[in-house]
């Protein structure tokens, strides 16, 4: 059962094009997530031309938990200890 009467030249192309599209997506979408990350750090600094926290980079609303848990691991590695709940 053929579905298609292209050649595979074309079917090729077509996956090609594709994929620079999806590519092209995934590098403006990053564009603008970095953007957005730099304008976060600048509302964080308040005109300060260094963050007065130990960590230099404002982290977007739904990204709390997980810097919730990062700062968990900081301050169990820093001592010593190896915990599950505070």
């Amino acid at each position: 059962m053929q579905l298609t009467s292209e050649s595979p030249r074309t079917r090729w192309l077509i996956l090609l094009v594709t994929w620079c599209g999806c590519a092209l997506a995934v590098a403006l979408h990053t564009r603008a997530v970095e953007e957005y990350v730099a304008v976060l750090d600048g509302l964080g600094r308040r005109d300060a031309t260094r963050a007065a926290t130990p960590r230099q980079q404002v982290i977007p609303a739904r990204y709390a938990d997980a810097q919730m848990w990062v700062r968990h691991a900081h301050a169990g590695s820093e001592s010593g200890e190896a915990r599950v709940r505070f």
